[in-house]
């Protein structure tokens, strides 16, 4: 783990990937390379923290060169850690040791179905592969594994008028609506990308017997909580230019979209 830079302590980086560490629009990392490089030269992990799932993360990070690295799915609801990981309290799932935060898919699904008629929302659940591959620009392959969830459903909302409506029901069986880029998410009450960032932190800690310095970066509005809980947020522009989450205490701005930004902060984070 690397002490030096920023600090003494160990430091973890989780980031979010659709607009931040990945293109918007082509989902390439292409220009982050650079700044993933040099963490991997200062052993740093590279944490994901997306709503995307374990199926379409267990690609990303291998291309990435983090699949030594944890990583959390759909906005907080598991998180994976490699089986090198010394636990023997967390269940053992395909060669990974697994953090639960989230309900499962099954209890998110029924509450669904009870209100999707009223609010005009159609899931991924009601979606073809091939619907998904044209929403997302993902290719089928990659839209398959959108479709294999576990913890939350990305829906389209017909009718964004009684979205207030539909977050205090949803509430009420505690769970909640958060915003990605492209879909809103059903959830768990307790579930979202700054909990499991908190878990992840404290697991480390506890494995490490020290604190250690984390920093985060997203675009979204649901990466708000993730933000507002690492120790150095920073806030990717959307590719429209527009910051969200700009109310944070202390965040960074990238100063440019997607893995370009990304590239540019974390080398100045790093080399500060």
């Amino acid at each position: 783990m690397c002490r030096c830079k920023w600090g003494e302590k160990v430091k973890l980086i989780f980031t979010d990937l659709d607009g931040t560490l990945l293109d918007h629009d082509t989902y390439s990392f292409d220009e982050a390379k650079e700044a993933l490089c040099l963490l991997k030269k200062n052993d740093i992990p590279v944490i994901i923290n997306s709503s995307k799932t374990k199926a379409e993360i267990l690609g990303i990070r291998k291309a990435l060169g983090i699949d030594q690295s944890p990583f959390i799915v759909e906005n907080g609801g598991g998180i994976y850690f490699p089986g090198h990981f010394p636990f023997d309290d967390l269940k053992e799932i395909d060669g990974f040791y697994r953090c639960k935060i989230g309900k499962s898919y099954e209890k998110i699904l029924a509450f669904f179905e009870k209100v999707k008629e009223r609010y005009d929302m159609v899931g991924f659940h009601q979606m073809s592969i091939a619907e998904i591959a044209k929403q997302t620009n993902l290719s089928v392959k990659q839209a398959q594994q959108a479709k294999e969830r576990d913890f939350s459903e990305p829906f389209t909302l017909g009718r964004p008028d009684l979205l207030k409506e539909l977050a205090s029901e949803a509430r009420a069986e505690n769970m909640h609506v958060t915003k990605g880029g492209r879909f809103y998410h059903l959830v768990s009450n307790k579930q979202d990308k700054g909990v499991a960032l908190l878990a992840t932190k404290s697991i480390y800690e506890a494995m490490l017997n020290e604190k250690v310095e984390t920093i985060a970066l997203g675009d979204g509005e649901n990466d708000y909580s993730m933000l507002f809980n690492c120790d150095h947020p920073v806030v990717v522009p959307t590719s429209g230019g527009e910051y969200h989450n700009t109310t944070i205490a202390g965040h960074i701005k990238a100063g440019y979209p997607g893995p370009k930004g990304w590239n540019r902060v974390v080398k100045e984070l790093i080399y500060a």
